[in-house]
């Protein structure tokens, strides 16, 4: 792949910080990348209350939070942002998907070269 690589690894701290500060204990985070025809496949899962339908489209805008009881991590709403824009910069996608209640994933794809 010709990708940057700090970008990437920029990406992944972000997936992963998130996945786990909305882990609850004894929940699952599960890291995948594999190869899917011409793209690289990174998808990063964890379990947990999960991202409601209405706010799927709104999470990567940059200081969105899907309510206020988010707001304890210390964090301020930019990473997936950040992440999404970085993903875009490097010509490809990053998407999520969630099943309130169970489970939310992140997938970057990137084409492999």
């Amino acid at each position: 792949m010709k990708v940057d690589a700090d970008k990437v690894e920029q990406v992944i701290r972000i997936l992963l910080d998130n996945a786990c500060k909305y882990t609850p204990p004894g929940g699952n985070v599960a890291v995948c990348l594999h190869r899917q025809k011409r793209h690289a496949v990174l998808t990063v899962t964890n379990t947990g209350e999960g991202i409601a339908p209405e706010h799927i489209d709104k999470i990567f805008d940059r200081f969105y939070r899907v309510d206020n009881s988010r707001k304890h991590t210390g964090s301020y709403g930019l990473g997936l942002s950040i992440a999404r824009s970085l993903v875009e910069q490097m010509k490809g996608e990053l998407l999520a998907q969630s099943v309130p209640h169970q489970k939310t994933t992140f997938t970057v794809r990137l084409a492999a070269i």
